[in-house]
């Protein structure tokens, strides 16, 4: 926990050594982030722009509202995935987004309230690479 702490009391201290400079910090935001990660993995608007409202509605929901851009974004795309019945290529989402596939499929899990067993197989069948 303590590498944590530190972290997070350095980022306070340079928001709030900003803030009496007269420097705001927006937070990041899942759903414009979310358009740069659609882009790179080649999705057309169409797509594109369904992921972003889906991150949108994630980034409201009360026990999602604080995670992380990456994992609202791998969370919003696992959705409309299984949603649609596409397939993905998770290796290239994995590299996109800088996690680890066990990593993705535990965000996805926690977000769908369902084993990680089952999570894991879904992950697997829907991935593009083992076709």
């Amino acid at each position: 926990n303590q590498p944590s702490k530190t972290m997070n009391y350095q980022k306070k201290h340079v928001l709030t050594i900003l803030h009496k400079s007269g420097i705001t910090v927006d937070q990041a935001n899942a759903e414009t982030y979310c358009l740069r990660v659609c882009s790179e993995l080649g999705f057309n608007s169409d797509l594109s722009n369904m992921v972003s409202a889906q991150a949108k509605r994630i980034s409201n929901m009360e026990h999602l509202n604080a995670r992380s851009c990456h994992m609202i974004v791998a969370v919003s795309v696992f959705f409309l995935i299984e949603k649609y019945n596409l397939s993905i290529s998770v290796n290239n989402l994995c590299r996109i987004l800088n996690v680890t596939r066990p990593t993705m499929v535990k965000w996805y899990a926690e977000a769908s309230a369902r084993p990680v067993s089952y999570t894991r197989r879904f992950v697997h069948a829907v991935d593009s690479d083992n076709t």
